[in-house]
């Protein structure tokens, strides 16, 4: 409960955003430790506390559970928790496995992440060759698969990261990757003041800075 008020840097190159801060969870260097701790939950996370009480070692949050890994190293799932909902004006909507999917191939898209590099199809995505990044895989709602390249002991360190926080479809249609900072959808315990009065079903609806008449979000 409660407001929390942030000052923050400026928008980030977002025409008509210069004065406000660039939320989108891609630009892991500017938004990630708000995105974590507010905005974005993530598959799996850390408990907060300093390290001699467990504080780096990893736990489920969007998850169920730690992920199965399979004996090469090459496979993980992660199997979700079903009940968890978005923040308003999605509040009906639950997090699903191909929101992991929306978002990896959007912070691929904006290019600032290099979190991805290992998974399979992740270069081709980015080159243009292929239209999804086949090495990540959503075969119920329930369930995420990612098939690396090359075994990565860290992964489960990258997808608590803020980039690979669940982004539902709705929050991109019709718009461009550069946009999604003022559609921003909460899976956190915080939300933009004005997120209910975001449109998604339209394309050209105004961002969350131009839903604010005082000091944005």
């Amino acid at each position: 409960g409660g407001t929390l008020r942030v000052v923050a840097l400026g928008g980030g190159g977002v025409p008509g955003a210069e004065d406000q801060p660039y939320w989108d969870p891609a630009i892991v260097f500017i938004a990630n430790p708000l995105q974590r701790c507010c905005l974005n939950r993530t598959l799996l996370s850390y408990n907060g506390r300093p390290i001699e009480e467990g504080g780096i070692l990893l736990r489920p949050d969007l998850a169920v559970d730690l992920p199965e890994i399979s004996p090469d190293g090459m496979t993980w799932t992660f199997r979700l928790r079903t009940d968890t909902r978005y923040a308003p004006p999605l509040a009906d909507r639950t997090i699903r496995a191909e929101d992991f999917i929306t978002a990896a191939e959007h912070s691929v898209r904006v290019g600032d992440s290099p979190f991805f590099d290992d998974i399979v199809g992740v270069r081709e995505f980015r080159d243009g060759s292929a239209d999804s990044i086949s090495g990540i895989q959503a075969p119920d709602p329930g369930t995420l698969v990612i098939h690396l390249t090359r075994p990565a002991g860290d992964l489960g360190n990258r997808v608590a990261l803020a980039d690979f926080a669940p982004i539902p479809a709705e929050a991109l249609a019709g718009r461009e990757d550069s946009e999604y900072a003022g559609f921003l959808v909460s899976s956190g315990p915080y939300m933009y003041e004005h997120a209910p009065e975001l449109d998604l079903a339209d394309p050209a609806a105004p961002p969350i800075w131009e839903l604010d008449d005082d000091t944005g979000p």
